[in-house]
Parts: C-alpha cells; structure tokens; sequence
C-alpha cells in the first residue's frame, strides 16, 4: 500500500486533472491514483446544480436544512442554518426563491446545526428548532414559532434553550398525547451533558423529562432518529454515540426508554459514528436504521484504492428481522468502502419505490475532498453507487442533506448544505434538481386530528401493481434535518394505486381504494375521503 502522503498527493491532482476536462493531457502512470476498486455504476438519473440560478447558493459553511410551507401556499420553501451565519427562509416563489428572514423575524446571526420542522403547537404551520454549540462556541439553542408566516424565537420562555453543546434532534410524539416532544442530542464536545427528552406540555412550554424517561445518555451524543422498530405503534428512540456504544432506546407505553441495542444488535459504529436515520429498505413493513460512520481521510484513501473498508470502518445498514434484532448487511448491500459521512439523506429519487440514500461526506482538515455520494436503491436487498454519472458529488464538505420537489414536477430534488470547519473552508449550498426520468408517485400530505397534526410517526403502504410501497413520515433525521412534510411514494410503472392504508400511531388505520397517481392528496385522520391538492403541470 502507498504511504497517505503519497495516496493524498495522488488523488488531489487525481482531482485537480479532472477538473481540467478532457482536453488536459494524460497524467503518466506514476502520476495516477491507483483505484482498484470498483468504479460507479452507470445511471439514467441525472441532477443539475441550479442553486445559484434560483437564488439558494448560501455561501455559509451550510449545516442543517429543512423543508416546509411556512406560508401555506401549497409549494415548499427551505430553512437553511450555517456557522455563524445569518439564518435564510427561501420562500418559493413558483420554482425560484426568495429570502424573506429577515422580513419575519429569522435573520438570526447567531447561525445553528440540526434544522428540524414540525408544528408542535398544532395550530397547522411548521415551526422550527435549530440546535447551536456545539464546537463554535456555547449559545442557547432555539425554537422558532410560525405565527401565520412571522416567527419569534420562544426558546427560553419554552424551556428549551438549551446550552448543552447540542447537535442534532428529532420531533416525535413518545407519549401519544397528540403533542410533539423533542429528543436533543448533547455532550458532543465531551462536557457530559445528558441527551434531553423535552415533553410538549400543550402550553407553549416544554419540560426536560429524559432521567425519568431513562433516556439521558451522557455520552459524546451526534446523531439522533426516531421510528417504530418494533411495530407496537410507540416511538422508539436512536442514538449514535462517538467512541462509545450506540443505544436503541425501546418506548415501554409508560413514560419510559429500555434501552436493547445490545439485544437488538445495533451498537455499532463506535469509533467515528455520526448520523443515522430509520426507513424501510425493502418494503417488508418492518422499519430498518442506517447509521453512517466519518471514517479518517487516510482509511477513505486506502478504501478508493482496495474497494473495502478495515472493518468495522464503514457504514452500518442494519435490516429489521422482524423479531427485535437487526441484521447488519452493509457490506453485501453495497457499503462496503469506508466514508467521511457527516450526514446522510434518504428519498425515493428515480420513484420506483424504493428508497435512495446520499452520503454527505468530508471532514476538518482543509486539503479532504471527498465526493458526496448518492447510492441507487436496487429493489433487491443493494445498492449501487451512481455518483460519477447522476452530477451530485460536490467535493464541499457535506452535512444537511433534504429531498423535496421544490419544482412540483413529480421527482424528488437535493438540497445540499455544504462547507467546512474552518473559516476558510466555504462552499456554496447546492440544490440539484432532478432531471431524470420520470416514472409515477402519489404524494400525500397527513393531517392528524387525534395524532399530532403533522403526522410524525404516521406510516402508510400503497398496494399497487401487486406489491406495496411504504413510507413514514419523520423530521429530524441524519444530520437533524427534515424532507418536505409530505410522504413521497414512487410508484414505479403504476398507473392506479389499489389501495392505500394509512397507520396513525396508537389508532386504527384508515384505508382508501382505487386512488389516481401522479398528484398530491391530503388525508386528514378520521376523514372518509382524501382530498386531491395538486396535479402536475
């Protein structure tokens, strides 16, 4: 094996002639990087970088994002957080954007991390929690009430403006009281700061209940999700922890966390952990987790050059068994090489009804170009990596990484926050639009009536052309950010969906037949009928 400083040398003017085109004479022998792992696999999927061209190339070492309708005009608009940095809320103004923080009241200098949406008082608008110290200096963290379009941090009056060296976080309702609660990752920086469980007290305030709950991990807490593992209709909790075991904290019914990642085999990755986000890989009903690790620059470099990872430093791909454990099938599923991932997105881009996920990779030091890179679901248990060919590896240093059809033309877009540590370290944002082609969806949009009204928790299962689709709908995954707030189902060749069952937590599902494709509907729980918001153009 070449030396690092030889392998590094090797592919930054690997890079460097890259950039040059083809018209860039052939680098010697001697001079080439010595890849002999597998090269990307060729894809149909193409994306364009039109950020700058529609007005959301922020230039803020870009961390968390999130997606939501703060005016209610039907299109999404994006929050984006950076270091140190005005906030921007990009209004959608038909397909181009607008930054209005300032006009209602998010022009908040003091920048953040996790960028995390949902409407926690149940008044039908997205609010919003960013996170904010963790290694750039000690600030309360904030929460942002939507007040018909204008917003006002409440943080402190709320009990929530934490400084716990926080990272990221995730809405859910653990105690299914119709009022979304707020798990925050804390102590990442090594003060020992407990994780906080922050229990919605339908009152505007928020009360820390994560000791009693038997959720306060004190570790160096990074990377938070939260789904249903084990299909009892509870919200269980996971957390990725650096240099420590990661735990899966079960939700007993009664308050209270146990915590079976032992049990469940889910500890891993220890060392270089980060984000980590539950979604249903296969369609099966059952919920799977995938947790990225940020694997050292060297361990990348050797990873390019051998086409594996020196276990276990690599992502984790943990499919649910159905039975409370978990299989870990990275390696055969395609994640086989190590990678930077700071954080890590997921969504159905080529809307064949299975879920994608885009690693956003980097690291601290200066001279680490990484590729993002963006791995094709297969349907058949793997993956394969379509980088080189789709247009999304950016070499800025990746972190917040959000899908939502900001376009309304029926496919899934990228949005990128980009930058590193240091000052210096700047990368404009990007928004890779989605020009592939296109096959059928069904977009829905929840409402919760018993449930909280943004239908976080909810899973629904479309049945079409003989099989099923599922999806459930989350904020605050990978690193702290938030898709679009609707649930995106490719459907594939489908041109009806049969039926189409809709799982509210702790309630009864509801069940809709013979529904159209290729438009967004809204379904209110409780409601006989769904209604149909939005075809495309």
């Amino acid at each position: 094996m070449e030396s690092f400083d030889r392998l590094e040398a090797l592919w930054l003017l690997k890079l460097a002639h890259e950039r040059q085109g083809g018209n860039a004479p052939a680098l010697l022998p001697r001079y080439r990087f010595p890849r002999r792992a597998s090269v990307p696999t060729a894809t149909d999927l193409r994306f364009v970088d039109v950020a700058a061209r529609v007005g959301v190339a922020k230039n803020d070492r870009g961390r968390g994002s999130a997606w939501l309708d703060f005016d209610r005009d039907g299109d999404f608009d994006l929050f984006s957080v950076g270091i140190q940095a005005e906030h921007a809320l990009y209004r959608n103004d038909g397909g181009q954007f607008c930054d209005v923080a300032q006009a209602v009241g998010l022009a908040d200098a003091r920048g953040g991390w996790a960028a995390a949406s949902a409407d926690f008082d149940n008044d039908g608008d997205d609010d919003l929690f960013v996170s904010r110290d963790a290694w750039e200096g000690r600030a309360p963290n904030s929460l942002y009430r939507n007040d018909s379009g204008a917003f006002l941090d409440i943080g402190r009056a709320a009990g929530l403006a934490d400084s716990s060296d926080s990272f990221t976080a995730a809405w859910l309702d653990f105690d299914r009281d119709g009022y979304l609660d707020l798990y925050v990752a804390n102590g990442v920086t090594g003060t020992g700061a407990p994780n906080a469980l922050l229990h919605n007290r339908k009152n505007g305030a928020f009360l820390n209940v994560a000791a009693t709950a038997a959720v306060a991990d004190s570790g160096k807490t990074i990377g938070t999700a939260a789904g249903d593992f084990d299909g009892d209709g509870l919200t269980d909790l996971y957390a990725v922890n650096i240099g420590q075991f990661n735990r899966l904290f079960r939700n007993l019914g009664d308050g209270t966390f146990a915590d079976v990642a032992a049990r469940a085999g889910v500890l891993f990755p220890v060392e270089g952990g980060y984000v980590a986000f539950f979604f249903d890989l296969d369609n099966d009903g059952h919920l799977d987790l995938f947790a990225s690790t940020m694997s050292a620059f060297p361990d990348v470099l050797n990873s390019l050059v051998t086409g594996e990872a020196i276990e276990p430093n690599r992502p984790f791909l943990f499919r649910n068994l159905g039975d409370g454990t978990f299989a870990d099938i990275a390696v055969a599923a395609g994640f086989k090489r190590s990678f930077g991932s700071m954080g890590a997105g997921l969504g159905d881009l080529d809307n064949d009804g299975f879920v994608d996920i885009y690693l956003a990779n980097g690291g601290p030091q200066m001279a680490r170009l990484e590729p993002n890179a963006l791995f094709r679901n297969m349907g058949d248990g793997t993956f394969a990596d379509i980088t080189a060919t789709a247009g999304t590896g950016s070499l800025g240093k990746g972190h917040g990484a959000t899908f939502a059809d900001f376009d309304q033309d029926g496919d899934l877009d990228l949005y990128a926050g980009l930058g590193g540590h240091y000052d210096a370290d700047t990368w404009d944002n990007a928004l890779y639009r989605n020009d592939g082609p296109a096959q059928h969806y069904l977009s829905i949009e929840l409402v919760g009536a018993r449930a909280n009204r943004s239908g976080l928790g909810a899973r629904v299962a479309a049945f079409a052309a003989g099989r099923a689709i599922r999806a459930q709908r989350q904020s605050g995954f990978g690193f702290g950010s938030s898709n679009e707030p609707v649930l995106h189902l490719g459907l594939g060749s489908a041109t009806r969906v049969d039926s189409l069952h809709v799982l509210w937590p702790g309630q009864a599902p509801q069940r809709f037949f013979d529904l159209p494709v290729d438009c967004r509907i809204r379904i209110a729980q409780r409601a006989a009928h769904y209604r149909i918001l939005r075809r495309p153009p």
